[in-house]
């Protein structure tokens, strides 16, 4: 099964900081891990994966603007 599938069958949700203007990122926790995307694309887009332990790192550095321009 190639990666895209198995993001399919995911159960993933919407985060609750999602823009209502098409500005959303859904979320699934798997195990050992979390995925985000992007739901522009109506699930067919690219899907990113993070270990649990570099997920908190991730989401350190959104908070703090290094991905900011």
């Amino acid at each position: 099964m190639n990666a895209q599938r198995k993001a399919g069958n995911a159960k993933w949700r919407k985060s609750s900081y999602s823009a209502t203007q098409g500005q959303c990122v859904e979320v699934a926790p798997r195990s050992g891990a979390v995925w985000l995307r992007n739901d522009n694309f109506g699930g067919a887009g690219p899907v990113l994966m993070f270990e649990r332990a570099r997920f908190g790192t991730f989401l350190g550095a959104l908070k703090d603007g290094r991905f900011d321009h």
